[in-house]
């Protein structure tokens, strides 16, 4: 099962099946959500009723959750990972943007 708190929270979802994990279900919070103890009861509830072998968030949700012990051993983070087809192309981009104006 996986949760995330994030504007397009159903593109990461997405993006977790496309990399071949199967979801019992999935719980959308609210960007930038704090995950208050209600937000943790309603994720492991879930959890249990969809008898979910797992859980898995984006890593800045995982960093807010580590401090709740009830997630420890069940939940996973899941890694952002991203890459320039032509790095040229950025790297110009990023020179020009720095460039001092004379």
């Amino acid at each position: 099962m996986a949760f995330a708190g994030i504007a397009d929270s159903s593109s990461f979802f997405r993006d977790l099946e496309d990399e071949g994990l199967t979801l019992s279900g999935t719980i959308s919070f609210p960007d930038h959500c704090c995950y208050e103890q209600k937000d943790v009861d309603k994720i492991l509830t879930e959890f249990e009723a969809m008898g979910a072998e797992y859980l898995i968030a984006t890593e800045k949700d995982g960093v807010k959750l580590a401090r709740h012990a009830e997630f420890h051993g069940i939940a996973y983070s899941a890694l952002l990972e991203m890459w320039v087809a032509d790095p040229g192309l950025l790297q110009n981009a990023l020179e020009k943007l720095l460039e001092k104006p004379e």
